[in-house]
Order: C-alpha cells, then sequence, then structure tokens
C-alpha cells in the first residue's frame, strides 16, 4: 500500500504547489458539480492512509488529503469557484520550484551507476527505488532523467508490470508513439489486465496514432479496471457524444438521400415523357 501511495503522491505534488486544483483532482475546468464530487471520492478512495506505516507516506498522503479536500470545497461552492477561476485566469501560475538536496541526487546517481554484481541479491529493492526515484522526476518535468531511472528499474526487475509500464509511458511523452512505447505497455497489460493505469497508456498511444477503434477499446477497458480514472472516463464520454452526434447526423443525411431519391426519380420519369 505505501508503494502504491507514494508514487500517487509523487504524481500530484506539482498540482498540489500549483494550487490547481483542476489539475489535482483530474477534470476540466468546465466540469459539473457531480463530475467535481465523483472525482474527489475516487481520488478520496485511492488515498485511504489506514495501516500505512511509513511516515514520510503517511505524513506526504495526509497533506495530499486536505489538498484534495480543499479542491472538492472550493470548486463545490459556487461563489469560491467563481473568484478561483478569476484569479486562476488572471494569474501566471508559476512552475513550483522544487528544492534539490545534492547529497541525495548523489546517492541516487551511485545507486543507478551500482554493477549488478555488487547489488548482494538487492536488485529487486533497488530496482523499487530507482522506480521510486523516476517517478520523483517525472513529477518534476526530468522526463529524461526520470526514463534513465525507468529503464534501469526495469533491467534490474522485469517481472514487475507498472516498470514496463513506466518505460513506455515515460517514451510516449518524451518522444511521441513508437512501437518500443506500445511494446511495453502492452506488456504491463499483459501482467495485469485489470489495470487502469496500463489501458489509459495504451489508449493514449492508439489516439496519438490515429487508430479510432483501438483507442476506444482500451477507455472502455480503462473504465472497467481499477483505480478509477475520472479523465478516462471523461475522455470515453466525451468519445460516445461525438459518435452519438456523428450517427444522428449520418441518419439526418441518409433520410433527406432517402426523401430525395423518389422527387429524383418522378423527375426523370417526366423529363423523358415530356420529350417524347
Amino acid at each position: 500500500m505505501s508503494d502504491h501511495l507514494r508514487e500517487l503522491i509523487a504524481t500530484k505534488l506539482g498540482a498540489v504547489s500549483n494550487k490547481d486544483h483542476y489539475a489535482l483532482l483530474e477534470i476540466k475546468p468546465d466540469s459539473t458539480t457531480e463530475t467535481i464530487i465523483e472525482a474527489w471520492a475516487v481520488l478520496a478512495r485511492r488515498l485511504e492512509l489506514r495501516g500505512v506505516t511509513d511516515p514520510e507516506v503517511a505524513t506526504n498522503g495526509l497533506r495530499l488529503r486536505k489538498a484534495v479536500d480543499e479542491a472538492k470545497a472550493i470548486l463545490t461552492d459556487e461563489e469560491r469557484r467563481r473568484q478561483y477561476d478569476r484569479d486562476r485566469k488572471g494569474v501566471t501560475v508559476p512552475v513550483p520550484k522544487f528544492h534539490r538536496d545534492p547529497h541525495e541526487d548523489a546517492k541516487f546517481l551511485r545507486l543507478l551507476m551500482t554493477p549488478f554484481d555488487r547489488m548482494n541479491g538487492k536488485e529487486k529493492e533497488i530496482a523499487k527505488s530507482l522506480h521510486q526515484r523516476g517517478a520523483v522526476l517525472f513529477t518534476r518535468g526530468d522526463l529524461e532523467g526520470a526514463e534513465r531511472f525507468f529503464r534501469r528499474a526495469l533491467d534490474l526487475d522485469d517481472s514487475v508490470g507498472v516498470h514496463h509500464l513506466r518505460v513506455g509511458w515515460v517514451m510516449l511523452q518524451r518522444t511521441g508513439p513508437s512501437d518500443t512505447a506500445r511494446q511495453h505497455i502492452e506488456q504491463a497489460v499483459a501482467f495485469d489486465t485489470n489495470s487502469s493505469e496500463a489501458h489509459y497508456a495504451l489508449a493514449s498511444y492508439w489516439k496519438a496514432v490515429g487508430d479510432h477503434d483501438k483507442y476506444r477499446k482500451e477507455l472502455e477497458a480503462t473504465a472497467r479496471g481499477k483505480p478509477t480514472l475520472p479523465k478516462a472516463e471523461m475522455e470515453l464520454g466525451a468519445l460516445k457524444a461525438k459518435e452519438r452526434r456523428q450517427a444522428e447526423a449520418d441518419a439526418r443525411a441518409k433520410r433527406i438521400e432517402e426523401a430525395e431519391r423518389p422527387m429524383f426519380s418522378l423527375k426523370r420519369l417526366f423529363g423523358r415523357d415530356k420529350s417524347s
């Protein structure tokens, strides 16, 4: 549980620092109150802190939970939300400045460069630490650094689906869709067919390459998976609405065509009669 929370916290640090309530809840600025409450409830469930024994995770988890509650309180209050939106539009939100600890950077760099034969059977433990460091760097926007740590974690332990997922996802974000990125993400799906994050990453890949059918299929798989991802559900809802509009437009066009067909036939008929 601590590993899951640590990773969730790492991905939300930027939104918390920026006071970006919409990004924190993974919703759009024009979301309804119902959508806001639903997104808050999903995230609150993922931030269950009972049974967490790691003090750092417990402290940061509590801080994140307070930020999530604050976001919900502001966005579900009509007046406070209007004020927040005005402030948000009128002020350029700065990129969060992260405190860099040279000693911590050096420690993880040494860990990254440790030869395999000096790990003394601790490969899986080291891989977990490198993966967590990659998640921190990813949150800070250092995609190149994150990829280095994610790749090394995967090299040390390729039996963990999330290691494949993170390598594929960061490649997709850095350089765009590629066969290698897709293969890593598909490997993550194979490890855990119920992982909403893996299916959403694969959906993002198919969207990027323009394969509508596979994009829709993976969004549906995301909606069935765990944990719930509000942004994926909103994408799927928007996609279905777009498809309904297109189907209605096609049906109207077909009705117009069918209505005009007898008229066209009559014109041809009378035209022939007149000429004879």
